[in-house]
């Protein structure tokens, strides 16, 4: 007999920005006194303020298959964000012990400013060799003329 090991479906996904929002965002995770994500429909919902920045205490579920869709909202409004060229996932933190930060960033925008905004995981340092950049995304909507 042969055992399979079978990674989980991660749970399907909402991600809510605010209406016309372009820039970094930010998930903090296992946030002791934040709330879970709601539930809607069978979906953990993200819903941004205005700031970008989200806490929540429930946990950062990684799987394969993860079913994913993203809104931008006004009110009750919700408005498809069209994923391709859009969304940019950046940088996370998930710890294997329970000590440590357990963070997601996504870029909303553009390539051209995508490209503009983030920080590559490597840089060159004064004497040409490629160091760690610990420099995490700044986190909030672009002014966009």
């Amino acid at each position: 007999m042969t055992a399979a090991c079978i990674e989980p479906h991660a749970p399907r996904a909402t991600y809510l920005f605010p209406e016309g929002y372009v820039g970094w965002t930010r998930v903090d995770y296992h946030v002791k006194d934040a709330s879970k994500l709601s539930i809607e429909d069978g979906r953990q919902i993200y819903r941004f303020p205005p700031s970008g920045y989200l806490q929540t205490s429930s946990g950062l579920e990684f799987g394969r298959g993860r079913d994913v869709t993203y809104f931008y909202y006004s009110g009750d409004n919700r408005r498809a964000l069209e994923e391709k060229g859009m969304i940019w996932v950046g940088p996370s933190n998930r710890p294997e012990k329970d000590a440590g930060e357990y963070y997601q960033y996504i870029f909303v925008g553009p390539k051209e400013l995508y490209e503009q905004n983030h920080d590559r995981p490597f840089r060159l340092n004064e004497q040409g060799v490629f160091v760690r950049n610990d420099q995490l995304p700044k986190v909030g909507p672009l002014s966009v003329n």
